[in-house]
């Protein structure tokens, strides 16, 4: 099976929400970027912290904040979609 398969899109699609809940500091408001609902945004997150083994947010009815495992990830994501000559949306 190629390297680049469905569970590899579906982490990288993971990853976009992540980082786009927090540029909006939002779950809902990426879930409309996104063309989604707020909960498959929240499952998404979830998942990703699951396949990390890490707590990536802590999240209150108003606000979102990053944990410094959460810090890490968002920096060296961001730096690699940002060093990406091809920058597209998923």
């Amino acid at each position: 099976m190629p390297f680049w398969n469905k569970y590899a899109m579906d982490r990288i699609a993971c990853m976009q929400s992540f980082v786009r809940a927090i540029e909006l500091n939002s779950f809902s408001a990426a879930a409309r970027e996104q063309k989604t609902t707020q909960p498959t945004i929240s499952k998404q997150i979830a998942a990703l912290e699951k396949y990390l083994g890490v707590q990536l947010l802590t999240r209150s009815t108003t606000h979102l904040s990053l944990t410094e495992e959460g810090k890490n990830i968002i920096n060296t994501v961001s730096k690699f979609w940002k060093q990406s000559p091809k920058r597209r949306r998923i």
